[in-house]
């Protein structure tokens, strides 16, 4: 089996969500949607004590599983060890408070984006979901994707990816 994990799902038809595949393997996966903004305000989930950088971003929805959960996706922070983190390439998830708390003072700026809530797949589910449904495609994700991209064009820049990387599959067959 190979991993998905540090990958993106680009949804099609009626579900256009862009999910970071966070954890892959023969037990099952879990993910985070990267591009449904949430209604809550920081200020309902920091009070005031939010750094104004951070409000720049919305929080998102992750996903229907685990949804009190809190996440921090941002760059890697090589000096320091947070209590529950998995490095994706040049991204790091950050799934306790410990992380929360770091973004909510600002020290990432503008580049976390912070949700609650995940999408869980048992096992061989996400695998059957990306073969046997054309609605979802894989990307490779990239700090570009993760980092630099504002939500308003997430999806757009991710179907273009998707689009690009089948073309070039379909010319080499």
């Amino acid at each position: 089996m190979t991993s998905l994990s540090g990958w993106l799902l680009v949804g099609r038809g009626s579900e256009q969500r862009i999910v970071l595949i966070a954890h892959h393997n023969e037990t099952g996966a879990f993910g985070i949607c990267l591009n449904d903004a949430s209604d809550t305000s920081w200020e309902q989930v920091f009070g005031d004590d939010i750094a104004a950088a951070v409000k720049q971003n919305p929080i998102f929805i992750g996903g229907p599983d685990k949804e009190d959960k809190p996440w921090v996706l941002h760059p890697v922070v090589p000096d320091i060890a947070f209590e529950n983190s998995l490095e994706l390439g040049a991204a790091q998830l950050t799934l306790s408070l410990d992380g929360l708390s770091v973004a909510a003072s600002g020290d990432f700026g503008a580049l976390a984006r912070i949700g609650f809530g995940v999408y869980t797949w048992q096992p061989g589910e996400l695998e059957a979901s990306v073969s046997d449904n054309k609605d979802w495609q894989i990307i490779p994700a990239s700090d570009a994707i993760l980092f630099s991209i504002g939500q308003d064009r997430l999806y757009e820049t991710c179907v273009q990816v998707a689009d690009a990387l089948a073309k070039k599959m379909a010319d080499q067959s």
